[in-house]
């Protein structure tokens, strides 16, 4: 395993990255900030090859199931229109 970066954020801007994320229909913070770092590579004309090798955490079903219920009770959704543009953006 790799050392992972350390980054320097109070916790207000760790959950305001969080809520962003969540709002952008990603599952986590790291879907979010590996699109947005893949996006920035190819606005710049660069390749981005490790990113293909991340593979996602399959995570808990029955935890992220009942996250995303508690996101729905407390009205974070998406629009059909969101939706589909997260899909379309990789999200």
């Amino acid at each position: 395993m790799s050392a992972q970066p350390k980054l320097n954020l109070t916790d207000v801007e760790l959950n305001d990255m969080v809520a962003q994320a969540k709002r952008r229909g990603f599952a986590d913070l790291t879907s979010y900030v590996l699109q947005l770092v893949k996006a920035d590579a190819k606005e710049h004309g660069e390749a981005f090859p490790n990113a293909e090798a991340v593979q996602e955490d399959e995570g808990n079903p029955l935890e992220d199931f009942r996250a995303a219920w508690e996101e729905i009770r407390r009205g974070e959704t998406l629009s059909l229109d969101e939706f589909l543009k997260a899909v379309e953006d990789g999200g």
